[in-house]
């Protein structure tokens, strides 16, 4: 844990260089002094504008990225979207209104949105029926074509999938396309209490999970799921530990969004 804070450390600070000042400023004497501080594992490659190299290490070995790429994501995205960029989700519809009712069908049109919350959604839908749209004679289409259907990048490693920070990609994005779970222990030899944030018809659970007096090394807290939102928990917790809060991927926001968009239709209704 410390040395991958100290590569990130590092890393973070070569890029607060990249951003703030000309590459070709960073010297070769100052990055070696940098690793030679730190000792960190890492490949790196340093060019200017003009694509020369000032300093590379190990740089034909494979790594695995992490949260690095956050940095790259930012920058490109504040390059190219510009800071004052807005993305635009719509609620859409076509056909005629007769009474109160839609003869027609609804879009709701994603764009990738990462501030996007499931509040917003329920807005767009109150807004319909300040619109006059009580009823739907048609169908409701969900539109997330804005980005490609690959929901992981290569080398995403499967014990990981079902954590908020495995998400899987998509132009859906409702709070973050994840939730948190808190396991709550009972009593010696009995399942904890599973509390999601989210409706219960939204995420299913199997809970094999024992409330023990073991340590987390003895019988460790095992979290699978599948591409129906459904969370299978193995494993203990401990009597004496408190509740245990995990953050959750949404494995198919697609679905979600679906039972989700029908749940606020007939509240709206």
């Amino acid at each position: 844990m410390l040395t991958r804070f100290i590569l990130t450390l590092v890393l973070t600070i070569w890029s607060c260089l990249l951003w703030a000042s000309s590459i070709s400023t960073i010297s070769r004497t100052n990055t070696q002094k940098l690793i030679h501080l730190f000792h960190p594992k890492l490949g790196i490659i340093i060019a200017n504008q003009k694509g020369h190299i000032i300093f590379e290490r190990n740089q034909n070995e494979y790594y695995t990225s992490a949260s690095l790429m956050k940095l790259f994501t930012a920058s490109a995205a504040t390059l190219i979207l510009t800071p004052h960029y807005q993305y635009k989700t719509g609620l859409y519809a076509s056909g005629t209104v007769q009474n109160n009712t839609l003869y027609g069908n609804v879009y709701l049109h994603f764009v990738g949105d990462p501030t996007l919350k499931l509040q917003d959604i329920s807005n767009l839908v109150h807004q319909l029926k300040e619109d006059g749209v009580y009823n739907i004679a048609g169908s409701v289409f969900i539109d997330n074509q804005s980005f490609d259907q690959r929901p992981y990048p290569p080398g995403t490693t499967v014990d990981d999938l079902a954590y908020s920070y495995a998400s899987p990609l998509n132009a859906i994005i409702l709070d973050e396309n994840a939730f948190k779970l808190q396991i709550i222990p009972t009593k010696l030899k009995q399942p904890p209490i599973l509390k999601p944030s989210i409706s219960s018809n939204l995420v299913s659970f199997s809970n094999h999970i024992i409330t023990t007096d073991k340590t987390q090394l003895d019988c460790p807290l095992y979290i699978t799921n599948n591409n129906d939102n459904h969370y299978t928990l193995n494993g203990c917790i401990n009597l004496h530990a408190g509740i245990d809060t995990e953050n959750l991927a949404i494995s198919n926001i697609t679905k979600l969004t679906k039972i989700a968009l029908q749940n606020l239709i007939s509240q709206a209704g």
